[in-house]
């Protein structure tokens, strides 16, 4: 059940580890949606399971409903990131190659074998669909810390349990969540001020756009910090749940 609900715990490590380690661009991490794709699957049996044990064993309680409504709530959260991923995936077609949006406007767009200089509307069409992806990247980073706070809340909740209602136990694991998560709701009020610039940008305005590159510098250092709290934080709250079955066992 881990890989499917700390999925995005996975993939922001992935991808920070892979830019450092490698020196790539996020443009160019292309096998991150393969990635997207496989966990949500698994994610929907687990999902599937989950709600047939909460069904098949059920009893009107808060308890019963509370877990039910995170469950789904979960569920949700990474149904919309999957979404989000396929209208990228599909209103986006022409965003292809490694040169920038803004300079493929006045150069040679590549299209598949071809090559066409692109007319005025094909540009703006093309800033659209940057646009349109811009944007569907602010709404999965919000879903994402969103989704994290549920899991890993549900997480520290089943160590509350676990260790006798004991809140000295899960004061750290509390601690690291609320630092990873407000680190992250940064990274998202970045990535909308980025959209913004961008979107309110003429298709002529020349690059960098202005306070761009600062705002982007800004990012991954505090996605890095970001998923390195969740991560400790997955960490210690898996060791303390395992230690303590041992305990009850």
């Amino acid at each position: 059940m881990a890989p499917s609900l700390l999925r995005d715990n996975i993939i922001g490590l992935w991808v920070c580890f892979y830019i450092i380690f490698t020196g790539n661009k996020l443009n160019k991490f292309v096998n991150m949606h393969q990635l997207v794709t496989l966990l949500y699957g698994i994610h929907i049996v687990v999902f599937i399971i989950c709600i047939y044990v909460i069904l098949s064993r059920w009893r009107q309680s808060r308890f019963v409903i509370g877990l039910l409504i995170v469950s789904t709530l979960i569920f949700m959260c990474a149904t919309i990131q999957m979404v989000c991923t396929i209208l990228v995936a599909v209103l986006t077609t022409d965003l292809s190659g490694s040169i920038s949006v803004r300079s493929q406007i006045f150069f040679k767009f590549m299209d598949g074998a071809h090559s066409q200089i692109l007319a005025m509307a094909d540009a703006q069409t093309l800033l659209n669909q940057k646009n349109f992806a811009n944007l569907m990247i602010c709404i999965e980073y919000t879903v994402t810390t969103v989704n994290v706070l549920l899991t890993d809340g549900l997480l520290i909740w089943r160590c509350y349990m676990l260790w006798s209602r004991r809140w000295q136990v899960v004061v750290i694991p509390i601690m690291l969540l609320l630092a990873g998560s407000g680190l992250a709701f940064d990274v998202v009020a970045i990535a909308v001020k980025m959209y913004l610039i961008r979107y309110r940008a003429p298709v002529s305005a020349p690059l960098p756009l202005p306070g761009w590159d600062d705002l982007g510098a800004q990012v991954w250092p505090l996605s890095g910090a970001s998923y390195t709290a969740y991560f400790v934080d997955n960490v210690i709250i898996t060791t303390l749940i395992g230690y303590g079955s041992l305990l009850d066992a």
